[in-house]
Formats: C-alpha cells, structure tokens, sequence
C-alpha cells in the first residue's frame, strides 16, 4: 500500500521543481505540501461567528490523485468527488476555466450555511496566475473579470468582485472568499500565510486535531466551539491506493474510544482495525475495499459500507 501523502508530496516537489520562485520555494504551494498548505486556510468559527455557539464544514478533495484511481472508484462516486471539478471547461456567467484532469492537487471548501462565517472555496495546482483569476472570479456572484483589485496579503493578488464576493491569487493557488466586508477577507489570508501550516487564530488542540486527521484524497470535517469552551469535532479521511483504501475516523472529545473501537468493528467491510487516543484525540483506522466507500462518513455513521 501507499503512503498515503506519497502522491502529492511527489505533485508538490514537480511544481516546486517547474514553476516560478514563490515564499522560498520553486512552486505554487511555497514548498507546502497539498493538504499542508489547504490546512492553513481552515479558520477559527468562533473569531467570526456572533452567536454565543460556532461550528465550520470542512471539505477536502485531492481531484488529481482521486483521478488516479478513478477506475477503482464506485461509480456513484466518480462524478461528485472527482468529475464535478474535472469536466474539462468549467463555465459560469462569462468565466470560463479550461483545466486538464490532473491539475487540480487540491480542492477545499470551508464554511457554514447556517451562519455569518465566511465561505472558502480554495484551488491550489499546476495552473498560471491568469487561471487563478479565472478560478476565484468562478464562484463570486455574479462571475465577473477583471474585479478590483486592493492590494496584496502575502504573495496574493487581493480581488474584490462584489460587496461579499473576494478572490485571493497566485501562480497554482486560487481563493474565492464570501466574507462581509473586504477586511475580513484579508484578515483570512493573512493568517493563511503565516509561516505555521495552520491559520494563526487555531488553538492548539484543533491544530493537532486537524494532523491527525490527515489531508490525503479525501476529507469531511465538522468542528464546533464556544467563546467561552473548548472546540470539539468529528472528521473522516480516507487516502485511496488502487483497490484498497486505508478509512479514518477521528474525535475530538466529541465521542468515547471504547464507543468507536466497537462501533468500527462491526462493520464488516472494515479490516485490520486500529484505535489510537492522544488526550482528547481518538483516532480509528481500517483498510477497505475501494469500489465500497463513499469518501464520506457513512462507512462509520451506519456501521456499514455504503456499497456492496
């Protein structure tokens, strides 16, 4: 089996060998692997939530190497985790993207419908600075080129399209932000480029909450906190090899690891079970076979695989 972050540390090294000097690195990602530099955009909720209880969404695709292994995929999976931001032209009012299947090494969404938090939507790859602009004006409303620009954060190019809609660019890195007002969307990059491979408002505890979860092909987050409490959150991960794919399910003080060991081994589907806890941190982990998972949390949530 593969290490599972094999495949894009390789991706990240050809970028940095290929592309052009950004932060100390030869590539887009600033010498970052994928799923670090995708890390460092996930953001504190309750820094930016006004209600007293804050929770964020997060999600993590990694298109190039779920293209990869497309052929061992269910094919009730394929066209939302891997087509959706594959299909060659992507169109939207007058932007229009033109990406090859393996550019994209990652894709993260971040945020909550439900709340006044800003709205991530973060493509980071082997595409030119122009392609970014394109990218980022893709998901403002209504789709607009050139937008304003006001400034740089970091090495991007800061972009405003409307009121809410933002984009912050760069050779191989592209941000498309919702946020309130222009000065939330910088506040967001800014601590997306620090020198940490995590935003500088998480505490520590989400910080390793976050690592061992893992960020390989793909990843559903949910974590809550209040202003005046500690965090909790749930997370799946699974990193595909061919025909196996090693599942993750990791708490934080959200469940008990006896509840979790017994739980994961009553799915059938799952072997080779492993239940590691660090303090508030449980981690289980088991291979599966790769046309039966969902990339998502049913394979744990209903004791089952999603697929026969």
């Amino acid at each position: 089996m593969k290490e599972p972050t094999s495949r894009r540390a390789f991706l990240a090294g050809t970028a940095c060998a290929t592309a052009a000097t950004v932060a100390g690195c030869n590539g887009p990602l600033g010498g970052r692997s994928p799923e670090a530099a995708a890390r460092r955009w996930i953001y504190a909720p309750a820094n930016h939530e006004t209600g007293e209880l804050a929770f964020l969404d997060v999600s993590y695709r990694s298109p190039s190497s779920l293209h990869a292994d497309a052929a061992h995929l269910h094919p009730s999976v394929r066209p939302e985790d891997v087509d959706r931001v594959l299909d060659g032209e992507l169109v939207e009012g007058d932007v229009a993207v033109d990406l090859e299947p393996a550019a994209l090494d990652h894709s993260l969404r971040v945020g909550n419908p439900y709340a006044d938090v800003p709205k991530l939507l973060v493509n980071a790859g082997r595409f030119d600075q122009e392609t970014a602009h394109r990218l980022a004006a893709l998901q403002a409303f209504p789709s607009t080129l050139p937008g304003s620009s006001y400034g740089t954060a970091g090495n991007f190019d800061l972009v405003t399209y409307s009121r809410s809609n933002h984009g912050a660019v760069r050779e191989g890195e592209a941000a498309s932000i919702y946020a309130r007002r222009e000065s939330r969307a910088r506040t967001l990059v800014e601590n997306a480029t620090s020198r940490s491979s995590y935003s500088s408002d998480l505490p520590d505890d989400v910080r390793e909450f976050l690592r061992t979860v893992g960020f390989d092909d793909a990843t559903e987050i949910r974590f809550t906190g209040r202003r005046s409490d500690e965090y909790g959150g749930e997370a799946f991960s699974y990193a595909v090899s061919g025909d196996t794919t090693t599942a993750r399910w990791v708490s934080l003080r959200d469940r008990d690891a006896e509840l979790m060991r017994s739980q994961a081994e009553d799915v059938d589907a799952l072997r080779d079970v492993q239940i590691t806890t660090d303090g508030d941190i449980v981690a289980v982990s088991g291979t599966v076979d790769t046309d039966r998972v969902g990339l998502d949390g049913r394979l744990f949530q209903r004791g089952r695989a999603p697929f026969e």
